[in-house]
């Protein structure tokens, strides 16, 4: 999951994908692991993305979620995204 996370970073940086989300809030980027069909060595989805105002507008090849209420965890990572900060938080 590592490698496979890694390379969405990389999709997403590289691509500059954070410019081309419409309605942000704020240049904040979040990493979301959701769908989880077990524990976290089950299959589970993570999207890297921005908070926006609205989902009226999602780009072709990009995706909107929303969330409602629940329990979630909250991990702040900074540092170097190339080094694995988010990988290591």
């Amino acid at each position: 999951m590592q490698q496979d996370i890694g390379q969405l970073w990389s999709k997403f940086m590289s691509e500059g994908i954070a410019d081309q989300i419409p309605n942000k809030v704020d240049a904040s980027v979040f990493s979301i692991y959701t769908n989880y069909q077990g524990d976290h060595t089950e299959p589970y989805d993570t999207i890297l993305g921005c908070k926006v105002k609205s989902l009226d507008s999602i780009p072709e090849g990009l995706v909107g979620q929303a969330f409602d209420g629940g329990t979630y965890g909250k991990f702040v990572s900074k540092g170097d995204l190339t080094q694995g900060v988010v990988f290591g938080t």
